[in-house]
């Protein structure tokens, strides 16, 4: 066996011996075993198709959405579609709610009302499927108007409320999305009517309607 021979072998050797030595090491680290489980700084995490609900309340007024076949649609009424342009990217925020940090880690009634959580401004709500309902409460803004004081809540498909006792800043763009979906709903536009052409120089008018005096007048007299 020549030099060349030898040095080719023992580089192969190094090879495998790395890549064996990587798998056996990940192997028993692969998918995490629940599903969603949210990395640091999220409330949660799932794919937005797992989304097929949407219920937003703020002012008093609540506005429902449901995703049918595929094609969102306000929840109730006309069950008209939503207008694309307005809604694109709102599962999209749903499907993982990320927070600055955590204020308080449990909070009490004072707490609550000091943060306008005892009756807050936008609460969202997003049904999954085979998950439950996930509800996000939007409370005050904080001093200099970048954030919200804002809860998590969860309500399984069967077992209790899981509800988080703490308090966390989310970005205010976030829940001022999801109020405009109530202050102004994302209806398709009402067409305009087009206008009336205006007639160029050349363009020949008609005549105006002659009145019967108008006719009268114009008719040649009798002769006797």
């Amino acid at each position: 066996m020549n030099i060349r021979t030898t040095i080719i072998l023992i580089v192969l050797l190094a090879v495998v011996s790395a890549v064996s030595a990587v798998y056996i090491s990940t192997r028993d680290k692969g998918v995490p075993k629940s599903i969603g489980a949210p990395p640091r700084d999220f409330f949660y995490q799932v794919d937005d198709d797992a989304i097929i609900r949407v219920s937003v309340t703020s002012e008093g007024k609540t506005e429902k959405f449901v995703n049918d076949k595929g094609t969102w649609r306000f929840d109730g009424g006309t069950n008209e579609p939503v207008f694309l342009d307005r809604w694109g990217g709102v599962t999209l925020l749903l499907s993982g709610p990320q927070f600055k940090r955590r204020v308080i880690q449990e909070a009490q009634a004072e707490d609550l009302q000091r943060y306008g959580l005892a009756s807050p401004s936008v609460v969202i709500t997003a049904g999954l499927i085979e998950i439950g309902d996930i509800e996000i409460r939007v409370g005050d803004r904080t001093a200099d108007g970048t954030s919200h004081y804002s809860q998590y809540r969860r309500r399984p498909v069967s077992g209790p409320a899981q509800n988080d006792p703490g308090i966390y800043l989310v970005d205010s763009s976030w829940g001022d999305v999801f109020s405009r979906l109530v202050r102004e709903p994302p209806r398709i536009p009402t067409p305009a009517p087009e206008p009336s052409p205006t007639p160029g120089p050349g363009t020949p008018t008609a005549a105006p309607p002659q009145t019967p005096a108008a006719t009268a007048a114009s008719s040649p007299t009798p002769s006797r």
